[in-house]
């Protein structure tokens, strides 16, 4: 991911976007299921510290998420926020849940029996490296 952090070292409110990316990188996403999927994010989504630092760990979440996703001839359109914890130490983004949901009608015959239909819930796992953001405790 790359991105901008506005007013570095400033101090910020917990839930208060620390950063904002504009551009996401990912790739090589497939499933067992569905094959190879693509995820084209839309807009610019946020990172911020949720709560308290204990060590290096902090609660985090992404926020203002949306992608444009493709998998297996289905089309459609997920949004919302991906929550999880920071640690500074490593860098490292790990999801714990999120609030996403397919936003509108998928298109593609096979979108329903695969189970994508507007407002189900999309859930989010996996890791993140976000490198040069480090939080300290006051």
């Amino acid at each position: 991911m790359s991105g901008t952090i506005p007013n570095a070292g400033a101090s910020r409110l917990f839930g208060a976007p620390a950063t904002t990316w504009g551009q996401v990188v990912h790739g090589g996403c497939t499933n067992p299921i569905i094959g190879d999927s693509t995820f084209d994010p839309i807009g610019a989504w946020q990172f911020a510290i949720t709560g308290p630092e204990v060590g290096s760990v902090s609660p985090a979440a992404f926020t203002n998420v949306a992608l444009f996703v493709q998998a297996a001839d289905c089309a459609f359109n997920i949004a919302g926020d991906v929550s999880g914890v920071f640690d500074d130490a490593t860098g490292v983004f790990t999801s714990t849940g999120s609030s996403l949901v397919v936003t509108d009608t998928p298109t593609g015959f096979i979108c329903p029996i695969l189970g994508f239909e507007q407002g189900h819930t999309v859930g989010m796992s996996g890791n993140w490296t976000i490198t040069g953001l480090t939080i300290t405790n006051p």
